[in-house]
């Protein structure tokens, strides 16, 4: 082989491994994206690069797979169901109180579901399990720590926001259908690996 087509087989190598790699950070990044959803957005503005929020994500994903995070039973879910419609009708002589009810109905189902109960780590858990709830979720949050001080109107709106994870939590935890995700991003990379490996072929000389 030449000189000029070894240098030009190793132009083609590098030019579709810079090609890989700039595909799996996308894929990557597209996946990360779908699953945190405003939860990517708010790290990328707090730490101030997506690259720093990403791997904020990524190790929140490697704790919370080491969580024994499961599904309410069917049993557990009909009787959470009927102490949140309790709750909801408390609400109307004593919104402060449903509130911190609502609160604490999430607590006993979460450490039921096997979420921590370090308040930190909760909420890192429910960012990677329950993505769609989590803004919802720390909204209600601010407006329960101040409920001597907030107004009916911010009460009725925690309430409400408590439900998000409240329907969340009983309709199960999304760690299949995450799993399902992650599964398909690799299958991604392996297609792309496979495309390198085939590109990388065709530009060998024949045997």
């Amino acid at each position: 082989m030449s000189t000029g087509a070894i240098i030009g087989l190793l132009i083609a190598i590098v030019v579709v491994g810079l090609i890989a790699v700039v595909v799996s950070q996308e894929l990557r990044k597209a996946r990360l994206r779908r699953q945190f959803g405003p939860e990517h957005e708010r790290l990328t503005s707090e730490l101030g690069s997506s690259r720093k929020a990403e791997a904020e994500l990524l190790a929140r994903q490697r704790r919370a797979a080491k969580l024994d995070i499961r599904p309410l039973t069917d049993e557990q879910r009909t009787r959470y169901a009927a102490d949140w419609t309790t709750i909801q009708e408390d609400f109307v002589e004593n919104p402060a109180n449903a509130v911190a009810s609502g609160r604490g109905l999430l607590l006993a189902m979460m450490r039921e579901s096997g979420y921590p109960e370090d308040q930190d780590e909760t909420v890192m858990a429910i960012s990677v399990h329950n993505s769609s709830a989590l803004d919802d979720y720390r909204q209600a949050q601010v407006i329960g720590d101040k409920s001597g001080a907030a107004s009916t109107e911010e009460l009725r709106e925690a309430l409400l926001r408590y439900r998000t994870l409240f329907d969340d939590l009983v309709g199960g935890t999304r760690r299949e259908s995450r799993v399902a995700a992650t599964q398909d991003a690799d299958a991604r990379q392996s297609q792309t690996r496979d495309l390198t490996d085939s590109v990388t072929a065709a530009d060998r000389p024949g045997d």
